[in-house]
């Protein structure tokens, strides 16, 4: 699957805009035929932070990436 990078910046703009949202909202934005697997791909490379705190489902809360400090 591939997600186009006009698709990227406008979940990113989303995330920016709202802050933390759910995958259902999150999907709305991609606008792909199958936007819930798109976002989750985008998760897997590090572009969004997804809670897999708990069973990933369509009010699972997807973020922007927290910075990573060196200790």
């Amino acid at each position: 699957m591939h997600v186009t990078a006009d698709q990227r910046l406008r979940l990113l703009a989303f995330l920016i805009d709202s802050g933390p949202s759910s995958l259902a909202q999150c999907a709305s934005e991609i606008g792909r035929p199958d936007p819930a697997s798109a976002v989750l791909q985008l998760s897997a490379a590090g572009i969004v932070d997804v809670d897999l705190t708990r069973p990933i489902g369509p009010a699972t809360l997807v973020d922007l990436p927290q910075p990573k400090f060196a200790s």
